[in-house]
């Protein structure tokens, strides 16, 4: 109840009595201190309201930003904006209709170009057992011979017919007269798997030595091979070494090298499986003859990362997966250092996938900055610099895996990359609030040295002929691409900071 000043007046002429005139004192000082305690209040709710608001707009910000760059053209429409779609997660590798196809309806491609003769010098070699086995492991499988014939010239077509034909499984494959072809173009063949409507599973037998120089092997082989990938299949290198006798072929010189017999000449079976499922079935088949035997995979999803953000003092209010499609934090002013700047930490953590090629993993952050104007958070003409983000600890695996060949099924040891970001943020003294997007990107640094140990890089030298041509470089360049795909990497979700400059 509030004391009326007037009527108190008129109140004390009319009634003498003390107990009266007190109570009406009591009750304007009673008015008074609940006046001053509004006014307090008054302030404080203004306070608070305005970092809600900030807040609010701050969150419906960040979820728009998780699909665009820019919140505030949204924010400048007056009119009643449509229901945003309901957010989804990213699509598993496998749901799509085209990770599905009957991997019973398998082929096997030969390599018959005359590189691979010395394969079959030794009667009963690990490629000839290899062949031989596959007719086991994919029973019903269709065989082709497949190279071109070097006085044909390049094929210049996509048909099938024009670089593999269809054979038998016969004691002809394990005669040197059978491999008599000049030479092949494996980007004809990948081309024609991926663009299959049906895919079947498929395989070539290959030394994996391609004429290609570097720059064209990463824009065709390269290319057709994760464009398999990106179609949402499986791909995998299984790995074997067999006797080879006579010459080699030296891309680095154009000629043939005489050798006195190589002890173990790496040979490889590319795999082209719709899904897992049937190159797991296949390796498994396999492994029991082939104890040797290495697997390199590009599955659809080569990694898997996790954020931890480190929370400071000065945090108000944060909003966190998986109620969101990201990370939400807001700090007060007391998080800038001396130097106005601020300092976050990170620990990112990447799991690659089951025999993965990369052993080390490079790790970027992207930082954008938005400005508050007293309605929302526009872009900043001036974004943070380089400089004002670092990176501690190294990106790689936090304990070596095992190089010894492990028998399939016993899964090749994965271990997790760790690297430790301090991310730094300049306060902004034109604006009351900045709003910070902070994305994270993966790449390829380094590959498992089990690759490097079969690299040569001239294949000229007799005692080099124990290894494969350019086999990091290739393996390095599908990795590159691999990783750079849509959905290659399940990446932390974005984080936002908002910072109360002032």
């Amino acid at each position: 109840m509030f004391c009326d000043v007037t009527r108190h007046r008129e109140c004390v002429r009319r009634e003498s009595s003390p107990m009266k005139n007190c109570f009406q004192k009591n009750c304007c000082t009673s008015a008074l201190l609940t006046a001053v305690a509004l006014m307090v209040a008054g302030l404080c709710v203004a306070c608070t309201s305005e970092k809600d608001r900030v807040y609010a707009e701050a969150k419906r910000c960040a979820g728009l930003l998780t699909r665009s760059d820019d919140c505030s053209a949204a924010a400048d429409r007056t009119a009643k904006s449509p229901a945003q779609p309901k957010a989804t997660g990213p699509e598993k590798p496998g749901e799509n209709k085209s990770s599905t196809g009957d991997a019973e309806q398998s082929r096997v491609y030969i390599d018959a170009t005359e590189s691979m003769r010395g394969f079959v010098s030794s009667p009963n070699s690990s490629f000839s057992r290899l062949i031989e086995s596959l007719s086991y492991a994919m029973p019903g499988t269709r065989l082709f011979k497949y190279g071109i014939n070097g006085r044909a010239g390049k094929a210049g077509t996509k048909k099938p017919d024009a670089f593999a034909r269809q054979i038998n499984f016969s004691q002809e494959l394990r005669k040197s007269s059978f491999y008599d072809l000049g030479f092949n173009q494996d980007e004809l063949l990948f081309d024609f798997l991926a663009a299959e409507e049906h895919p079947a599973r498929s395989v070539l037998i290959t030394d994996g030595v391609y004429s290609s120089p570097q720059s064209e092997l990463e824009s065709q082989v390269v290319v057709a091979i994760n464009k398999w990938i990106e179609n949402g299949h499986f791909f995998g290198i299984l790995g074997f070494s067999s006797p080879f006798g006579g010459k080699i072929y030296s891309e680095n010189s154009r000629g043939w090298v005489e050798t006195n017999g190589v002890t173990n000449r790496p040979f490889y079976a590319f795999v082209f499986s719709p899904n897992e499922a049937g190159f797991r079935e296949l390796k498994e088949k396999l492994a029991r003859d082939f104890t040797d035997m290495v697997s390199w995979e590009f599955p659809p999803e080569a990694a898997s990362c996790s954020l931890d953000p480190m929370l400071r003092q000065g945090l108000e209010r944060k909003d966190l997966p998986p109620s969101n499609l990201f990370y939400l934090f807001m700090y007060g002013s007391v998080v800038f250092d001396a130097a106005d700047l601020a300092q976050f930490d990170y620990e990112l953590r990447c799991l690659p996938a089951r025999n993965y090629p990369v052993s080390e993993f490079g790790f970027l952050a992207s930082v954008k900055s938005f400005t508050w104007d007293g309605t929302t958070f526009r872009k900043s003409q001036t974004q943070p610099r380089d400089n004002s983000i670092t990176e501690e600890g190294v990106a790689g695996p936090l304990a070596s895996p095992s190089q010894a060949a492990t028998p399939v099924p016993s899964a090749t040891q994965t271990v997790a990359a760790l690297s430790n970001f301090k991310l730094r943020f300049p306060r902004k003294f034109d604006a009351a609030y900045t709003l910070f997007r902070v994305s994270f990107q993966v790449s390829s640094k380094s590959l498992q040295s089990s690759i490097r140990e079969r690299n040569t890089e001239d294949d000229s030298l007799p005692e080099e002929a124990g290894k494969t041509f350019r086999f990091y470089e290739f393996m390095s360049a599908l990795s590159t691409a691999h990783l750079k795909n849509s959905g290659a990497v399940r990446l932390p979700l974005p984080v936002f900071l908002a910072l109360t400059n002032k």
